[in-house]
């Protein structure tokens, strides 16, 4: 019993459409774990690995800029210093940019602080914005509400706490990272 080609197609067509797993299954190449592992170390607070571990590359760039910038500019450098746990000014200037992130981190996991900063180092401000909210999608009250995967893009959407977020991931050397999107567009 021979088919013709278009038979075959009909066949194919229906058999897809009576699937019941959603399509994007069956590329999501491992980002549902990938979420998993995040909100499991983020619940354990471990920032740095998280960082590490999922954030891609040109954040990570963007955020050494930043801290050059923030040691540059001076505004404020003896309160940064404080801030970020280190004895003077001069051990805070001769800090690497991995010290300083790190810091951030523990700064945020451990806020020794009551009152907000009165800091007003542009660049300063811009990371501990970026850091904050870098990770904020796996806060408690934050609820996955939308997922659309791509070949190599995924845009997710979160919504709680009065607030809405689109998170994107890109998927590069069989890993998803975290990014702003610019490798999306």
């Amino acid at each position: 019993m021979a088919y013709r080609l278009s038979d075959i197609l009909i066949i194919i067509i229906i058999l897809l459409c009576t699937v019941q797993s959603p399509m994007y299954a069956w590329f999501d190449r491992g980002l549902d774990d990938t979420l998993v592992e995040m909100r499991k170390l983020f619940n354990q607070r471990e920032l740095v690995q998280m960082y590490d571990n999922y954030v891609h590359n040109d954040i990570k760039d963007d955020i050494i800029k930043l801290i050059i910038a923030m040691k540059t500019e001076k505004t404020d450098e003896y309160k940064i210093a404080l801030r970020l746990n280190y004895k003077n000014v001069k051990q805070y200037h001769n800090a690497s940019s991995r010290d300083i992130l790190i810091r951030f981190f523990d700064l945020m996991r451990n806020p020794r602080y009551k009152q907000p900063s009165n800091i007003k180092n542009s660049a300063y401000l811009r990371i501990a914005l970026s850091l904050s909210l870098l990770f904020s999608f796996l806060d408690n009250g934050m609820e996955l509400v939308d997922k659309k995967i791509g070949l190599k893009c995924a845009m997710l959407t979160y919504k709680g706490n009065n607030f809405t977020m689109k998170i994107y991931f890109y998927y590069q050397n069989g890993k998803w990272f975290l990014t702003d999107g610019r490798q999306c567009f």
